[in-house]
């Protein structure tokens, strides 16, 4: 398998939403948006495609998990971890089930490269919690393959920063249903400056290969290789989000990668399989991130949205959504869809290689071409109804006859470069020197930089680029220093990566203990 890599920063200190929003010039509807993880507030009913109901067990869930955490005892401190034993006196085991609500969990001074949990998950029954580590290239959490690697029974806020957390895996039986591989939060979730990777959830239905969680801000870190998976004899199936199935999302300088949500083929039984990187609930933002080379047997090889999404400054490339659509995209009525100055380019569907819509859309300064979808389908924009797509400055190639775009629509080869280091912290298309994106977009929000961030000016001479990427004479920057992070991309590999993670599903199965309930 290639192995490519992701830079880390130094801590950068974490922002409430409402704030990211404000830095990001992204205020307005979304960002008013107050979410509250109590399970009255969770949406009833969400159905599946085929109109049976999708929560269950998530719902009794969240009941039992915010009725199980205690109440402030003690002020909040910070606590040291001292051993990287999985238990005993000073480990981090030891020093989570002794912390109470708004402690801070320090792991900086440990000198291993892992933590291995030989004992099940890390049980948080805490209101909030922050766990703090040396960086995610020097220390990792390691579910061993054999249970999750945190479950966060608060309805508060979880944090984990500068921490690598892998190979968690949660296979449930029966009827009920698998979520959050590695992590499992009734509240709101950060990683800042994280990785999280090597992830399983399976069950009739899978929900989260690697994270389920009420909200889950992503910051400077990175979700790949994790595997939703629907397995079961005599049922009907479902898979929702190869990374993560949350309720809402921000993603922000960021990247989901190489993460799979499908279902076992057993014929005649039926499978809903919905977003390979991420679902999501009610919507959310994707801000400066690449959303890449995930797959999906059905709906949404990137991402899918059930509400609203924004998407600004950011790349999704090289998704596929096997049997149905919106290889890069798929935003389910009537959620609307608002993308500046992004690229979508190189995903692969059944139809809407590129977006599979169903209600009017925004385009601002976007890419939409280059996308790949089956004979005599629609390659970059479809749409199952009649609608308008508003917006200027956008170069969009293929649509549907039954989508119109605004009259300033350019057609054609935008002129990308592949996906790589091109600066900044996510990997971005360049722009050819000819291309014709160069110039022919626009800056409707003001942003002060590209996709890369800091150094990388969003306007670099007559006017703004079209897409992620603002093309500067001279070349681009050299890598940021990386840590090896396994990744896919492109068709060949997605399939690839499913068969890879089948071989995952065995080893599971071959070492974890059967669980029916938490």
């Amino acid at each position: 398998m290639r192995k490519t890599s992701i830079p880390f920063r130094p801590l950068q200190g974490l922002r409430p939403i409402a704030a990211a929003l404000a830095l990001t010039g992204l205020a307005g509807p979304l960002a008013a948006q107050t979410l509250s993880p109590s399970p009255n507030d969770l949406p009833t009913p969400l159905l599946r495609e085929d109109g049976t109901p999708l929560q269950v067990d998530l719902r009794g869930w969240h009941q039992e998990a915010l009725a199980s955490y205690p109440r402030p005892a003690a002020p909040a401190t910070t606590r040291v971890v001292t051993t990287c034993a999985d238990d005993g006196p000073g480990s981090l085991r030891q020093i989570s089930a002794n912390s109470a609500p708004g402690d801070t969990i320090d792991l900086t001074q440990l000198a291993c490269s892992a933590i291995t949990l030989e004992t099940g998950a890390i049980k948080l029954l805490l209101d909030s919690v922050t766990i703090v580590g040396p960086g995610a290239d020097r220390l990792a959490i390691d579910g061993n393959d054999y249970d999750r690697v945190f479950i966060h029974y608060g309805g508060g806020g979880f944090q984990i920063r500068d921490l690598t957390v892998r190979n968690g895996g949660y296979r449930a039986t029966g009827f009920h249903v698998g979520f959050g591989g590695c992590i499992a939060s009734a509240g709101y979730l950060t990683l800042d400056h994280s990785l999280v990777t090597g992830c399983y959830s399976a069950g009739e239905g899978s929900y989260g290969g690697a994270i389920y969680a009420y909200s889950l801000i992503l910051s400077y870190s990175t979700m790949s290789d994790n595997f939703a998976y629907g397995t079961h004899k005599g049922a009907d199936m479902a898979s929702f989000g190869g990374a993560a199935f949350v309720y809402q999302i921000d993603l922000v300088n960021s990247t989901v990668t190489g993460n799979v949500a499908r279902s076992r083929f057993n014929p005649p039984r039926r499978s809903y399989d919905i977003g390979g990187g991420i679902s999501t609930v009610r919507g959310g933002l994707v801000v400066n991130s690449t959303i890449d080379s995930n797959y999906t047997y059905g709906r949404g090889g990137g991402l899918a949205t059930f509400s609203d999404v924004t998407i600004t400054n950011s790349t999704i490339s090289g998704n596929v959504a096997r049997t149905f659509g919106g290889g890069g995209l798929f935003v389910r009525w009537p959620a609307a869809l608002d993308v500046r100055n992004s690229t979508i380019t190189a995903n692969r569907g059944h139809e809407g290689g590129g977006v599979l819509v169903d209600y009017p859309q925004s385009f601002r300064s976007s890419i939409v071409a280059g996308n790949n979808a089956d004979i005599g389908h629609i390659a970059d924009f479809s749409s199952r109804r009649a609608i308008a797509v508003s917006g200027a400055k956008n170069l969009i190639d293929s649509l549907s006859s039954n989508a119109t775009l605004p009259d300033d629509t350019l057609r054609g080869d935008p002129g990308l470069l592949p996906l790589a280091y091109n600066g900044g912290p996510t990997r971005t298309h360049a722009l050819r020197p000819n291309s014709r994106s160069i110039d022919a977009g626009d800056n409707p929000i003001a942003l002060a930089s590209d996709q890369r961030g800091d150094g990388h000016p969003r306007v670099v001479g007559a006017a703004t680029d079209i897409g992620a990427f603002e093309f500067a004479p001279g070349g681009t920057d050299p890598p940021p220093p990386q840590v090896p992070v396994p990744t896919l991309s492109g068709w060949a590999t997605a399939l690839l990566a499913s068969a890879l993670a089948l071989l995952g599903v065995r080893r599971f199965r071959r070492r974890a203990p059967i669980r029916t309930r938490m």
